[in-house]
């Protein structure tokens, strides 16, 4: 998704964050974009950014964190004013059912 954004939008800077380096993969395929795209393992819900870094969050596949809330209250703490998250998720899956909050 990060490539397709960066070939559409030839001014657009991207940082694509997962805590699982195998899903960091981005790296290889972002190279050609040079110093537009980077990546990161980590955290997303303990952003290893200041508050009010980024324009613009995108989240795909959030239920993948078990702390869901405290993803989402990182992409708003990083976000700056004015700033928009978009977060595309499914809203049935098992392991969303199994989570003690869905009980």
């Amino acid at each position: 998704m990060a490539e397709q954004l960066l070939e559409s939008h030839p001014h657009l800077r991207i940082t694509v964050v997962d805590i699982d380096p195998a899903m960091v993969i981005a790296q290889q395929r972002l190279r050609r974009f040079g110093d537009r795209a980077a990546t990161l393992t980590a955290d997303v819900s303990a952003l290893p950014y200041p508050d009010q870094s980024f324009d613009l969050v995108l989240s795909w596949l959030t239920h993948h964190t078990i702390t869901w809330e405290h993803t989402l209250a990182e992409a708003r703490r990083v976000l700056r004013p004015g700033g928009m998250l978009v977060s595309h998720d499914l809203l049935d899956a098992v392991l969303a059912r199994l989570h003690p909050s869905h009980r």
